[in-house]
């Protein structure tokens, strides 16, 4: 009975990392033509991929339960539709951008602090 326990929880684990990595995977996808035509080499995107991965997976999850909630010629047919959409999404959405805004937020707070705040903050 532990044996079979032991399997099930590591079967659901691996599972789950491999629908993660297929979401990692499928995002990807969306964004190498424009990295390729940018001239961006293998290794800084993998370094963007690994800065931003809760980004590429959520990009990616949608064509992911496309393809395993349908059968094989359906969901990859489906994909393969879906996909030039998934190319144009990736190369007009800036996965920067949430960082980007967040770091304006937290210095413009501390811009609109009182200059007494300020010093003990030093």
């Amino acid at each position: 009975r532990l044996l079979f326990t032991a399997f099930w929880s590591t079967s659901f684990l691996l599972q789950f990392c491999g629908f993660a990595m297929m979401c990692m995977l499928y995002g990807s996808y969306a964004f190498d033509p424009q990295w390729i035509a940018d001239g961006m080499d293998p290794y800084k995107r993998c370094d963007l991929m690994e800065r931003h991965w809760a980004y590429f997976i959520g990009f990616g999850f949608p064509y992911v339960v496309l393809v395993k909630s349908t059968s094989f010629f359906v969901g990859f047919g489906a994909f393969l539709a879906v996909f030039p959409l998934c190319i144009m999404l990736g190369s007009v959405s800036d996965f920067q951008l949430p960082y980007k805004n967040r770091l304006e937020e937290s210095r413009s707070k501390k811009e609109d602090e009182p200059e007494d705040v300020k010093k003990e903050q030093q």
